[in-house]
């Protein structure tokens, strides 16, 4: 029951509601469809198949790198599983048949916390807790009966912080924070700011910044939202004074296609991957490559499934992704940086070496250089190497230099290298500085001889 919906839209739309939880409940019940398509040149292959007559949904490693995964029964049957694999082979670590499968299965310092989805007549999750160290039965973590807020989805920034996202009733969905718990049992949490419509996945780059993104939208376009780790900080710090805002925070926008997303991870370079999903559409893994100041971060599609697509994770240089049929895996897409300041200062007439990084990718990577500025067309300029060399003429202020690199699945470009040029120093100020540092020498050296001279005419 894996979704990129939550039960959990405002009071008016309970229709929307409604068509959500079949959504929801469609996800872990649906039959496995054909394999992933893969839209790139990288290879997708599959980790892990759905156990026979089982839809697979939500999976994560804990620290000891088992890999646990929850399935659901098709055809919308009642049915979640849970098992867990530490190289030996798959074991059902809970097994309940009175429920619909939940949306996510993450580890969290010394716990792997998974939710159900409910019944019939419950649409609220409750969340367990399984201990990695003890194993056992979970134990039940959160109990939406007794408490009111209905827990969509949980992750961690860096294993000792719980974020999840949630809801209270039929109200807009809210970013929820606490500790983790050292006995796994999720009684502290506090909202960090509401957002609204239905609950979604968060995530956080290397900087510790906060991604979060709509979990379904009833009309309009779902969003992704950045907050800064300072912002953060300052909403974990005082929460009623500076709460997580979704105004002016928005980062990007999931194409009108998908009515909200399931998953969302970031990579090292920054990247942020996203699976889309709506009702009777193909669900798709999307790319978003962090955007130049002032634009707007454009996806890019990399697989697509019939039916819908679930959790993400990133491990050992590929991503993981879910759906009904397994897991599967493919290479972290190819990446390109500078490998220096955007602005350079530069030297007129004396050679410039500009350089990029890549991460990521697949295969032979190959470079093309484009210096920008001399009109509508970019000029390609350099070889086929990370690095390029450029003498710089004074004309050359403010043009700049790009490079697109390639590899078996895709192309990426850097951003642009700016030319700050100055003129060097004439020949003859050269000689003149030479000259008068020669002077100062010489004066130097004359006062410290008349000193002496002095020092002999007292004696």
């Amino acid at each position: 029951m894996s979704s990129c919906l939550s039960p959990t839209p405002r009071p008016l739309r309970f229709a929307a509601l409604c068509l959500a939880f079949l959504l929801i409940t469609a996800s872990g019940m649906a039959a496995a469809a054909v394999a992933v398509e893969n839209l790139t040149g990288y290879a997708i292959t599959e980790f892990v198949p759905a156990p026979s007559g089982e839809s697979l949904v939500s999976f994560d490693w804990d620290s000891t790198a088992a890999l646990y995964y929850t399935t659901g029964v098709p055809n919308f049957a009642l049915g979640l599983n849970v098992y867990r694999d530490a190289g030996g082979g798959a074991a059902k670590v809970f097994q309940s048949p009175a429920v619909f499968p939940g949306s996510r299965i993450t580890a969290v310092g010394s716990f792997v916390f998974f939710n159900d989805g409910g019944d019939y007549a419950r649409y609220t999750y409750n969340y367990f807790a399984y201990s990695v160290a003890q194993g056992g039965a979970p134990v039940t973590s959160y109990d939406s009966a007794v408490q009111p807020l209905s827990l969509w989805g949980i992750d961690t920034r860096d294993g000792s912080q719980f974020f999840a996202s949630g809801a209270v009733g039929f109200g807009p969905s809210s970013i929820y924070y606490m500790s983790t718990p050292a006995d796994g049992i999720l009684n502290g949490l506090v909202s960090l700011g509401e957002i609204g419509e239905s609950s979604g996945p968060v995530a956080f780059d290397s900087a510790g910044n906060l991604f979060y993104a709509h979990g379904y939208v009833s009309s309009g376009q779902a969003k992704i939202f950045r907050w800064s780790a300072a912002e953060l900080a300052a909403a974990i710090a005082n929460p009623v004074l500076a709460p997580l805002n979704p105004v002016n925070h928005e980062w990007a926008t999931i194409p009108a296609a998908f009515s909200g997303i399931d998953s969302m991870v970031v990579d090292a370079a920054g990247n942020v991957y996203v699976t889309a999903n709506n009702w009777g559409v193909p669900g798709e893994l999307l790319l978003y490559r962090p955007a130049a100041a002032g634009s707007t971060p454009v996806p890019v599609s990399l697989a697509r499934y019939a039916d819908r697509m679930d959790s993400l994770r990133l491990r050992d240089g590929r991503i993981y992704m879910s759906c009904a049929a397994g897991i599967y895996r493919m290479s972290v897409p190819l990446s390109v940086s500078l490998a220096g300041d955007a602005q350079v200062h530069a030297v007129a007439g004396r050679t410039l070496t500009l350089s990029v990084n890549t991460s990521g990718g697949e295969g032979t990577v190959s470079y093309h250089w484009f210096l920008t500025g001399l009109g509508k067309t970019d000029i390609p300029v350099g070889d086929n190497s990370p690095t390029l060399s450029v003498v710089p003429a004074k004309g050359d202020q403010g043009r700049g230099y790009y490079c697109e690199v390639s590899d078996a699945g895709m192309t990426a470009t850097s951003p642009t290298y700016t030319l700050e040029v100055v003129m060097p120093a004439p020949a003859a100020s050269m000689i003149t500085l030479v000259v008068m540092a020669m002077g100062v020498v010489m004066v130097g050296i004359m006062g410290v001889r008349r000193k002496a001279a002095a020092g002999t005419n007292r004696d």
